[in-house]
């Protein structure tokens, strides 16, 4: 992932005050995610009326479901699923 740093040592104490990220691909704006202690949101990009939120309890249970739909990743070319 070019382009995408995170050098986090330690704790991260979420409290009163949110942790704001500008998510990026390319150069380009895809939105921003908000984390606080009690939900994390999504902004999207192109609309800053309408945010996702979701309680932390909530992004664990739809990340472990999408856990069981992921592709597998593989190393150099990709291969196909057998029928």
């Amino acid at each position: 992932m070019a382009g995408v740093e995170a050098d986090i040592q330690g704790r991260i104490a979420l409290g009163p005050v949110d942790w704001v990220f500008a998510m990026r691909s390319r150069g380009r704006k895809l939105g921003q995610l908000q984390m606080s202690a009690g939900t994390i949101d999504w902004w999207p990009a192109k609309s800053r009326d309408t945010r996702t939120t979701l309680t932390w309890r909530r992004l664990a249970e739809v990340m472990e479901g999408a856990e069981s739909n992921a592709r597998p990743r593989t190393r150099g070319r990709a291969t196909r699923r057998p029928r």
